[in-house]
Formats: C-alpha cells, structure tokens, sequence
C-alpha cells in the first residue's frame, strides 16, 4: 500500500522516527544561531544554500521511502543525508564558536 502522505521536512521538529536526530539538529541550529553573528554572511548565504540541498535530498528520499520503505538503497540514502546535515552544522556551529 503507497501512503498518500509524504513528510515535510521545514527544521528538526519534522524529522518524525528519529527523536535523537531531531535533538541534535535543534542543538546545532541554536549553537550555529548564537556564533552567526561572528561569520562573514558570505559564509552563512553558503552555509544556507547547503543545508537547503541536504533538507530537499532528505525530504525526497523520505517521500520516496513512504511509497517503498524496504528499499535498502533509499535508506542508507536518507542517512548519509540525514549524517552529512549534522556535519555541516557541526562544521558550522564549531567555525562560528571558534570565531567568538
């Protein structure tokens, strides 16, 4: 059966199944949200851009797996997306801390 409903993913409280995810995402942003000041916003225009491409990846192999959720392919997909999010913001977080 293919579910009508495909997940919306707008920041780490849409992350359904994954609490400790949704937990680090949320820890990261606000760390990243108190150093944006320190970085250059040529930094952060390029910091967004990226994690607007991770999200969109995310979501589209969340909406591919609702339709086919046993796919093994799609899943480790979805977390190699879901792990190269959290280094990113792990990478950013640390360059705006290091700058304060």
């Amino acid at each position: 059966m293919v579910s009508e409903r495909a997940p919306t993913l707008i920041n780490a409280a849409g992350y359904p199944g994954d609490p400790r995810f949704a937990a680090q995402v949320a820890d990261l942003e606000r760390a990243l949200a108190r150093g944006r000041g320190q970085l250059d916003t040529a930094t952060v225009r390029v910091i967004e851009r990226n994690l607007s491409i991770i999200d969109r990846a995310i979501r589209n192999a969340q909406s591919a797996l609702a339709a086919d959720p046993a796919n093994s392919y799609l899943n480790l997909h979805l977390a190699q997306e879901m792990r190269r999010k959290l280094e990113l913001l792990r990478q950013a977080a640390t360059l705006a801390g290091a700058r304060s």
